[in-house]
């Protein structure tokens, strides 16, 4: 990987000791700034910082974690706390209808992307003519933004989604269990495959539409509510037969792993990101910014071509940051858009990720539109899919 990108840089972490309960926040920071080949260093800061970024031809850029201390104090603050105030535990409870943390650092993992994102984004910024010395990040803020479309969909004004305790039963979901005990989930984005592979596993098409439309939703309402019978059918068949209809229908079958387990995988990367970095002349960057103390991306523009929740998110904290970014939409727009619980003829959970965007509906298949997005391209500055 080359590491032109952020030649010169260094971080230094200083927030042990005002983060006695959250250990593994330093940790989660100094992963993600290897993985950019970021290297750490000795550099003059503010001790009151979590920590500091400093570069070649920049003002030092301090990094704060804002605790929201009325509500939680920084003291406090930890992954377990953190999940509960935001209401991540509510939300993955939602299928046993009580509070249930989720088993991995993902707070912590997420305020350190989040942190060294608008960090490198106040160093654009400050590359474009813009006065930013300062970056305040909110742990809690992080977690009401990572479950916003369900917060979405529980507030709509048009029949929210109401989720009782005990609703659903804890058992009745994914992942699956052969009868070899194989733990495993099911992957497709074609209701054609899942149906053709629960019909060759012996479930009428009936339940294998019922089972659809509750997988389907999984990612919008956070529960996967299964038809008993597809649950009992898997776990009475063994993993290689159903890797073997999986294989003929077109579907993925992913088993459930381990870390361990996943480390020793030959292409699992532990030091370096699946990306390369390569400098490139780009003055535009250097040009005065027009409004210097506002949003650091302000006047870069993103064009977004992606659809669900990962993309879109992406471009979400983009326009966050300040960057016009253009959703490319067909013709039509994204049929998610009306997906309910709406707000004014739009779908809650959609607006959520969107609704700082610009559409532009486009059909890729025509010349037309591919014209079309060749012009858009040419005049971004960044473009994702």
């Amino acid at each position: 990987m080359t590491t032109k990108l952020l030649h010169g840089c260094a971080l230094a972490w200083h927030a042990g000791q005002r983060l006695p309960h959250w250990h593994g926040l330093s940790a989660a920071l100094a992963l993600q700034t290897d993985l950019l080949g970021l290297p750490s260093g000795n550099v003059t800061a503010d001790v009151d910082a979590m920590f500091t970024l400093a570069a070649p031809n920049l003002h030092p850029i301090n990094v704060y974690v804002n605790s929201d201390a009325a509500r939680l104090p920084t003291t406090a603050l930890s992954e377990l706390t953190l999940q509960a105030a935001s209401g991540i535990m509510s939300v993955h409870g939602r299928s046993s209808g009580k509070a249930n943390p989720l088993g991995v650092e993902y707070l912590t993992v997420l305020t350190a992307v989040m942190a060294l994102q608008a960090t490198l984004a106040a160093a654009v910024g400050q590359l474009r003519s813009g006065v930013f010395h300062e970056v305040y990040v909110s742990p809690l803020a992080c977690g009401l933004l990572s479950i916003g479309q369900y917060l979405a969909g529980a507030t709509a004004p048009e029949d929210p989604e109401r989720f009782l305790p005990g609703q659903y039963s804890p058992t009745l979901r994914p992942p699956f269990v052969s009868s070899d005990s194989v733990v495993f989930e099911l992957e497709t984005l074609d209701s054609n495959p899942w149906r053709l592979f629960w019909q060759a596993a012996g479930m009428p098409a009936e339940l294998a539409g019922q089972a659809w439309k509750a997988f389907l939703l999984r990612y919008a309402k956070a529960v996967s509510p299964m038809p008993d019978e597809c649950m009992a059918c898997l776990s009475r068949l063994p993993f290689a037969q159903i890797q073997a209809l999986a294989r003929q229908v077109g579907i993925a079958v992913v088993p459930v792993r381990t870390l361990a387990e996943r480390q020793r995988d030959a292409d699992y990367q532990s030091s370096t990101g699946p990306w390369a970095f390569a400098a490139h002349t780009a003055s535009h960057l250097a040009a005065a910014n027009s409004a210097p103390n506002e949003l650091p991306l302000r006047g870069l523009r993103v064009i977004e071509s992606c659809r669900r929740i990962q993309g879109p998110l992406a471009g979400h904290l983009l326009a966050m940051l300040g960057a016009e970014v253009i959703r490319l939409e067909p013709p039509g727009g994204d049929p998610l858009r009306a997906m309910p619980p709406c707000a004014d003829g739009v779908s809650v959970r959609f607006d959520a990720l969107n609704h700082l965007k610009t559409v532009q509906e486009v059909d890729i298949k025509s010349d037309a539109g591919k014209q079309t997005i060749y012009a858009l391209a040419r005049d971004a500055d960044v473009f994702f899919a």
